[in-house]
């Protein structure tokens, strides 16, 4: 996943290396500042994971980035459920904090949006690949996610394309 700082800065957080035949996730954070063309490694995340999400917001008066879910391989055929990751509260400065597994999202391929002070979670799978539809809001007091009173109305999440934009400025069809 990535976040922007600022209109130049950047922060890339794990996913897959670059060779091709390793199927594990990294757990690498990398900031980039386009202006200057530097890249510049930061403290690792505790988990590694790929098909995750993320989303910066502010804690006890810092700036920190929440990391979302995902899991610690590529997707597979199998039958199994998958483990997927806890979520971290990600501090540039000091490296991250994981989340108990009650308080983690418990979701992969989704996506988090941050409207104003509050971060939701919209889409995504759970461990036994069933599509989400349930919207979640973190509490940033208790560090747990919550349910939100809205629902997606569409099952079909795998490609959910998420924006800040509010609806009015969007061309909608009938039944948008």
């Amino acid at each position: 996943c990535q976040v922007q700082l600022t209109r130049k800065e950047y922060v890339l957080i794990g996913g897959l290396p670059s060779v091709k035949s390793d199927k594990k996730a990294v757990n690498t954070v990398v900031k980039i500042n386009l202006e200057e063309e530097t890249v510049e490694e930061l403290p690792p995340m505790k988990l590694a994971r790929v098909h995750h999400s993320c989303q910066t917001l502010e804690l006890d008066g810092e700036d920190v980035i929440l990391i979302s879910g995902g899991i610690g391989t590529r997707l597979h055929n199998g039958v199994n459920p998958l483990e997927i990751q806890q979520d971290e509260i990600y501090n540039m400065k000091t490296g991250s904090k994981v989340l108990s597994e009650n308080a983690s999202l418990g979701r992969f391929q989704h996506k988090l949006i941050k409207l104003g002070d509050q971060t939701y979670a919209v889409g995504g799978k759970n461990n036994t690949r069933s599509q989400l539809t349930l919207v979640k809001v973190f509490n940033k007091n208790s560090r747990t996610w919550e349910n939100h009173s809205e629902h997606l109305k569409s099952i079909s999440t795998g490609d959910l394309a998420v924006t800040p934009f509010p609806l009015a400025s969007v061309d909608c069809v009938k039944s948008c």
